[in-house]
């Protein structure tokens, strides 16, 4: 008997604590991470909490303990805008065959290196962005393919298609950024901005002259973690009770700080880009290596000044498009404003890259 009433009261313990955790997790993006950086991590696992209240709520059901399941339920009711971005339900139709249509690839290419040591030979990243057919390609991590081709294994053949495929660049900014706008149609340069001292955020922003249809396309590479290889094994390699008690005291050692600090680096950064993109009218695409998940505060200052999810709009399940070190996150994002309409989105599931490719194809209203 008395052991039944200490499960209870852990059972009960357990589920408030999954519910407090929940509800912070779905209000991280009206916290600003200066205050309370907790929530943003938090913020990560949204997605997997949210699943596991639902099925907490369902066994409390089953077992006929009503309150704890309403309890459940209320949680998830709290943060309906929140889940409406993570666990996204759209049906979009299929433009007419004569409307005009722009398709767009972001990708974090990793500098074309491959994470597959064993993989040699040319760039798989490069292939899977010629093979893309995308009218513009948003590159992340990519200074210049003279660079990938020099160092990082691209080929001269992959350079020359690409380079034949997508004519169209502009000179980079400084020679310091890592984001490159290429594409079918001729492109106008607007901006382009690095700031080291936020963990190198950097955008670049040109206009692209489809005829008829000019569309303002913004290429953006938010605040990374800056955690080493390490340090984001960390929360891989939990294989008994030693690993985990060494992981708990570096993550409150150091990682934590490290992640409050990016937090904090990357809500700035955020401000910094929603403050430009105010300046630009138009149709307007904003994508690229956000760093961060739907539902977070950095994705919400950006959001907030009246911008939509492709992914939201035209996708009926969530993804994730980070993939290395067991961290699946939705950090990949592509916004718009404007008369665009997302019809389609596509995850490429290529594992050459640290990230993922999102190809999302908008009618042009």
């Amino acid at each position: 008997m008395k052991a039944r009433k200490t499960a209870k009261i852990a059972a009960v313990t357990a589920t408030a604590f999954l519910l407090i955790c929940t509800i912070i997790g779905g209000y991280a993006h009206i916290i600003p991470p200066s205050v309370w950086a907790l929530p943003q991590l938090i913020c990560l696992s949204l997605p997997a909490l949210s699943v596991l209240t639902l099925v907490v709520g369902i066994v409390w059901l089953i077992g006929r303990r009503y309150v704890m399941a309403e309890l459940c339920a209320a949680a998830l009711i709290i943060i309906i805008p929140a889940l409406m971005v993570v666990f996204p339900v759209s049906f979009p139709k299929k433009p007419a065959p004569e409307a005009p249509t722009l398709s767009l690839l972001t990708y974090n290419v990793h500098n074309c290196m491959d994470i597959d040591d064993s993989k040699r030979g040319a760039s798989r990243t490069l292939d899977y962005v010629i093979n893309s057919n995308a009218d513009v390609i948003c590159l992340q991590e990519l200074y210049s393919l003279a660079e990938a081709l020099r160092h990082h294994g691209a080929t001269i053949q992959q350079v020359r298609a690409i380079t034949d495929i997508y004519p169209y660049t502009v000179e980079p900014y400084n020679g310091d950024i890592d984001v490159c706008i290429r594409s079918k149609y001729p492109l106008t340069k607007i901006a382009a901005k690095a700031e080291p001292a936020l963990a190198y955020f950097m955008f670049e922003a040109v206009r692209v002259e489809k005829p008829g249809h000019p569309v303002t396309v913004v290429n953006v590479h938010l605040t990374s973690y800056g955690l080493s290889d390490s340090e984001r094994n960390v929360f891989a390699d939990q294989t008994g009770f030693e690993s985990v008690k060494q992981s708990a005291g570096l993550f409150a050692g150091t990682i934590y700080g490290k992640l409050k600090h990016a937090f904090e680096n990357r809500a700035r950064a955020a401000k910094l880009l929603a403050e430009f993109l105010d300046t630009l009218d138009g149709d307007i695409i904003v994508c690229g290596d956000f760093n961060d998940v739907p539902a977070s505060y950095a994705y919400n200052t950006i959001t907030k000044e009246g911008y939509h999810d492709a992914f939201c709009e035209a996708s009926i399940a969530p993804t994730f498009t980070f993939n290395a070190h067991h961290l699946y996150f939705h950090i990949d994002q592509i916004l718009y404003k404007g008369h665009l309409r997302p019809y389609d989105i596509k995850r490429g599931d290529l594992r050459a890259s640290d990230h993922f490719p999102l190809t999302a194809y908008f009618e042009l209203m």
